[in-house]
Parts: C-alpha cells; sequence; structure tokens
C-alpha cells in the first residue's frame, strides 16, 4: 500500500529562523564651512552696522532662496530655507540678521543696525542647530560702491539724469547686458549741452554711519555730492547722489570712490561721451 501523505503545517504555525528587515538611511547634510565675510559690494573685509555683507563656504543649504521684494520699511526674513544667521556683538549680545539670499556657498545678510562695534561673530543656524562661527571686525564705517556685474569692480551700479534749462528730466542708463560677453557694459553718458546738468546715484553699502565728510572722486576730480544716506527702496543699500558732472569728464571712463570719514570705497567706473 502507499504511505500516507502528511498535511501540510498552517502557515501560523511555521517558525522562520530568519527576519530580513528593509531600513530606510537618511544621509545628514554636512555642516557648512565659512570661509570668509565680506562687505557685499566691495568684497573687502570692512564691514558696518547695517551694511550689505556676504558670508562665503560651502554645504549652507542645498537649495537656494532669496527673500522676495519687499518696501525698505519692512523687515528682511531672519529665515531662508532652515538656515538662519546670528551676530553677536562685543557687548556679547545676538542679534538675528536679515537675510536676503542663502545657497549652497553663500549667505547674502544685512549686518544687524544695532550691532556694537569691534571683534564680533557671525554664526550658522541650521533648524535651530549652531553650526558655524567666524570673527569678524565691525567699524561705524565701511565704504562699498555696488557694481552692475556685482563683483566689485568695473562698470557702476548707478543711475544718471540730465536736466535741461527748463527743468526737463532725461534719464539715462549707465550699463547695458552685453549677450556675447555676458556681462554688463558701460553705455556713455551723454552730458548734454554747456546749459544742461547730469547727475549720478551711485548705489552702496557702509556708508550711512558717517561723522565726519563723505567725499566723491571721479577719475582724480572732486565732484559735488549733493546727498547721501539709506535708500527708501531696499534695506541696507546706501545712495549717493553727485553732480552736476563736470564738463571735463567728457570722453573719459573716470574711476569713482567714495571716501567716507577717511576710508575710501572700492574703485567702480563709468563712461562719458
Amino acid at each position: 500500500c502507499l504511505p500516507r501523505t502528511e498535511q501540510s503545517l498552517p502557515l501560523s504555525r511555521v517558525k522562520f529562523s530568519l527576519n530580513h528587515r528593509v531600513r530606510r538611511l537618511t544621509p545628514e547634510a554636512p555642516p557648512p564651512a565659512g570661509t570668509s565675510v565680506l562687505n557685499g559690494a566691495s568684497f573687502s573685509e570692512t564691514l558696518a552696522p547695517g551694511a550689505v555683507a556676504v558670508l562665503r563656504g560651502q554645504d549652507f543649504v542645498s537649495g537656494t532662496a532669496s527673500a522676495p521684494p519687499l518696501p525698505s520699511a519692512a523687515p528682511l526674513p531672519i529665515i531662508l530655507l532652515g538656515t538662519s544667521l546670528t551676530v553677536q556683538g562685543s557687548d556679547w549680545a545676538r542679534r538675528k540678521a536679515g537675510l536676503y539670499l542663502v545657497s549652497p556657498d553663500e549667505i547674502r545678510f544685512q549686518i544687524p543696525e544695532e550691532t556694537v562695534l569691534g571683534a564680533a561673530r557671525v554664526i550658522v543656524e541650521r533648524d535651530g542647530m549652531e553650526l558655524e562661527r567666524l570673527g569678524i571686525s565691525v567699524s561705524a564705517v565701511a565704504p562699498g560702491l555696488f557694481s552692475a556685474n556685482g563683483d566689485g569692480k568695473g562698470v557702476a551700479a548707478a543711475s544718471a539724469v540730465r536736466i535741461a534749462r527748463d527743468g526737463t528730466e532725461t534719464p539715462m542708463d549707465v550699463a547695458r547686458y552685453d549677450p556675447i560677453l555676458a556681462r554688463y557694459v558701460a553705455v556713455p553718458i551723454d552730458l548734454g549741452s554747456s546749459v544742461d546738468s547730469v547727475y549720478l546715484r551711485l548705489y552702496g553699502t557702509g556708508i550711512r554711519g558717517a561723522s565726519g565728510t563723505t567725499g566723491v572722486e571721479m577719475g582724480g576730480i572732486d565732484v559735488v555730492m549733493v546727498s547721501s544716506g539709506p535708500s527708501s527702496v531696499v534695506r541696507g543699500v546706501d545712495e549717493v547722489l553727485v553732480g552736476p558732472l563736470p564738463e571735463s569728464l567728457a570722453h573719459t571712463v573716470p574711476d569713482i570712490v567714495v571716501t567716507v570719514d577717511g576710508q575710501a570705497s572700492n574703485a567702480v567706473s563709468i563712461a562719458v561721451k
């Protein structure tokens, strides 16, 4: 006779000796590494309360985010992509900095207006955790002029206007984008007739704290400064209005330097017909 076939055991009574598990591992973001804190216009190491500054390094964030357009009276955001920045002054007080932009290798921010002069620290935080510190020195003024190409040199980030004898105002471009060179180049400013007046508005930072004189040289010539102070459009940006431009600047490409309380800015330039 045939042997009897045993019944299969139900699954509930079968014991497994191996327990194969699949775990999902999320790699931790590398800690940020800052290399320098520079003036946001001149890219020198001169810094001042209320000025635009740039922190350079790597692995700050995994993407890029910038502050939305805001009126100058509105505060800048203090956190972007989970990243914030604190400035600790010589009084040891910690103040959150307003952020213009965060990216993997750069954070643009405004040094808090209340920062006490002297040695200070810039502290990077991500998701509430302190990750990096860099030492800086904060002075009363740190004049820097913005350039159209954002590198602190070459054609100025500026605007010009020609005013005729009858009061008619004609705005003029100072720079235009050249797609072949992939950068901004100077547009020669037309000074017009001898009865016209041309005024130039320069954009900079670290100028508002001036306690003494502010002077402007163009091609080594002193030009009249009409006004100087914080911009009404962008927080941290200062405006310097000069003019009328002297006719002796015609057919030149003068370097422009602003001197505040004895400290000179970086040199930018314009072209004049």
